[in-house]
């Protein structure tokens, strides 16, 4: 949603979005930056944002009061050390999680930060300012939040803080679609306030292997994936992006490989669907 989040589908939503059905119901478990629905392809009815991070669905169930939220994010001056720290301390204030949704100081606030700091990756012991552009990735959350478009797709959503564990067994159903996106193998340590460990991947294996819903799931690859995902049992698709996350400041930008793992196989192959 215009602003970095660490793992957000910005570059690839319009390629992820194409593999996804028409469908009654999406949702998003691992909901992020949102990015998928937001700048992908999407064609439900009913739409659902969920996050165990509840400074995400925070800010998401703020959003669909969007008037009130620009109201405070557009009077924020950006680039600006003084606000950055009280915004931080905001955050850190409630870190705890104990407090009301919606809260939309707590929402501008996490934004700011999102939008001041390196790929949106905010870590709770060192929480810095990346000045270089700073400013720029504000006004774009701005810019994005006055689109029409963007604020008729907000709208409509409903928003959950619920675990993986939780949100995939209470929705789901044979008119349900699951795009599923989780902290990347190894990277976990880069997201905040979640508990998505390495024991994890294989826990949301299992969850996914029982569904009912279709799902597509989103990783770059590591050596467990397959034994995770047997290639006889799902669908695959890959395609090289450069991996925005991991470059610093006098570093080469590297390629990683997005990784797509669905259980149907998407219309245009001619073949019959895994999913029944």
């Amino acid at each position: 949603m215009a602003f970095r989040y660490i793992g957000g589908k910005h570059f690839q939503a319009p390629w992820i979005s194409s593999f996804i059905p028409k469908t009654p119901i999406y949702s998003e478990v691992f909901g992020g930056a949102f990015w998928v629905y937001l700048k992908g392809n999407i064609n439900a009815n009913r739409v659902i944002y969920n996050d165990y991070n509840k400074m995400m669905y925070n800010i998401f169930t703020c959003m669909k009061d969007y008037k009130s939220l620009l109201a405070i994010v557009g009077s924020m001056k950006e680039k600006d050390k003084e606000t950055f720290e009280v915004c931080k301390k905001k955050i850190l204030d409630n870190k705890d999680m104990n407090f009301e949704v919606p809260n939309i100081e707590i929402a501008s606030s996490y934004l700011y930060l999102l939008t001041h700091t390196f790929s949106g990756i905010i870590n709770e012991k060192n929480i810095k300012m990346q000045e270089k552009k700073a400013g720029r990735n504000l006004t774009a959350f701005i810019n994005k939040m006055k689109s029409a478009k963007i604020q008729r797709k907000l709208g409509i959503i409903e928003t959950e803080n619920l675990s993986y564990e939780d949100f995939i067994p209470k929705y789901d159903s044979k008119d349900m679609f699951m795009y599923v996106d989780p902290p990347y193998w190894s990277s976990e340590n880069y997201y905040s306030f979640h508990e998505f460990g390495l024991k994890d991947h294989q826990k949301l294996a299992d969850v996914l292997k029982s569904c009912k819903a279709k799902w597509l799931l989103s990783y770059y690859d590591f050596p467990e994936l397959i034994e995770m995902y047997p290639k006889d049992q799902f669908h695959y698709e890959k395609k090289l992006y450069t991996k925005k996350a991991s470059v610093m400041k006098g570093q080469k930008r590297n390629m990683g490989e997005e990784i797509l793992i669905m259980n149907y196989v998407p219309k245009n192959e001619t073949y019959d669907l895994f999913f029944k």
